[in-house]
């Protein structure tokens, strides 16, 4: 028995889109070489380009206990002959959880904004889909610069190897929690619309999804333009609707500052939810809001200032 390294290079593009649709996102193409190991009987043949057997000529052996002479076996860490390199790692550890919390993140306000959604029904499904051993791609969620500065936050789909990571504005954290709210939700629903366009292991619910979007690859030119499209049309009520099961939940104060006389004296309407779901989607690129009226555009600015208003405070 013995462990023999190979490698396969991986190459691939990332975007880095930018919430102004009158920029152009950026580009970069990343190579990594990734270097694995396989145990084989001494009488196996060795892997070729690309990590699969090369073809050859008969032979017997007894590496494999059903007789198969040519059985290649994953390594695990503790084989004798399976050692790795120095500084290589054979088996690396991988977290339950894949959503994955940047130091610049942790028990910030957002973060409390973020445990409390988790619980929401909607935002629930969204973060499963990146939770849980077996689920294919990370997402870090971190505070810092964005390439826009004017941006609330911004997803990054890094490639089929990095994770989509969203930063959040730490120039836009002292707006309030259901604001802040608001931005963590739409974030996350861009790196939704990555992990449904890029993953090897479709749902139905996926594959329907993608034949849905290539309307919108087809109508509109780059992440922004399509994604903001399709957010529009599919998820302005649904974000709506996190949005005032949320809102009870960021503090008393908050719900009160909106109950209160100057506000919405007979109670918050759907529309204040509604309007709020619509910030960062107010763009002339995309087609639900350059189709509405002066009169509905500004009952929406109405109830978007509003939301200013609420305190940024989560207990």
């Amino acid at each position: 028995m013995s462990c023999i390294p190979y490698s396969n290079w991986h190459c691939y593009g990332t975007v880095y889109p930018s919430e102004d649709p009158s920029e152009l996102p950026a580009y970069e193409i990343t190579c990594i070489n990734v270097i694995d190991y396989i145990c084989i009987p001494s009488t196996a043949t060795p892997p070729g380009p690309g990590g699969n057997p090369i073809s050859g000529g008969g032979g017997s052996g007894s590496g494999d206990p059903n007789g198969n002479p040519n059985q290649t076996i994953p390594c695990e860490p503790l084989h004798e002959d399976c050692i790795p390199f120095p500084g290589d790692e054979l088996t690396p550890d991988f977290p339950d959880e894949q959503i994955i919390k940047d130091p610049s993140f942790e028990d910030t306000t957002a973060d409390c904004i973020y445990e409390k959604l988790k619980s929401i029904d909607g935002f629930k499904e969204l973060a499963s889909k990146f939770e849980g051993l077996g689920t294919e791609f990370d997402v870090v969620l971190k505070i810092g610069a964005t390439l826009n500065p004017t941006a609330n936050g911004q997803a990054w789909w890094r490639g089929p190897f990095e994770p989509i990571e969203i930063t959040f504005n730490e120039a836009k954290m002292n707006r309030s929690a259901l604001e802040v709210a608001r931005t963590i939700i739409h974030e996350m629903i861009h790196a939704e619309l990555y992990r449904a366009l890029n993953t090897q292991n479709p749902t139905n619910s996926d594959l329907s999804f993608k034949e849905t979007f290539e309307d919108y690859t087809r109508q509109f030119i780059g992440d922004n333009d399509s994604h903001h499209n399709y957010m529009a049309d599919y998820w302005v009520d649904r974000m709506a609707d996190i949005l005032e099961r949320i809102h009870p939940q960021l503090g008393y104060s908050e719900l009160n500052n909106f109950s209160s006389s100057w506000a919405y004296p007979s109670g918050i309407p759907k529309d204040f939810y509604k309007a709020l779901a619509w910030d960062g989607l107010k763009y002339k690129n995309v087609r639900g809001w350059k189709n509405k009226t002066t009169v509905e555009k500004d009952e929406i600015n109405f109830h978007i200032e509003k939301a200013k208003y609420g305190t940024n405070s989560c207990n």
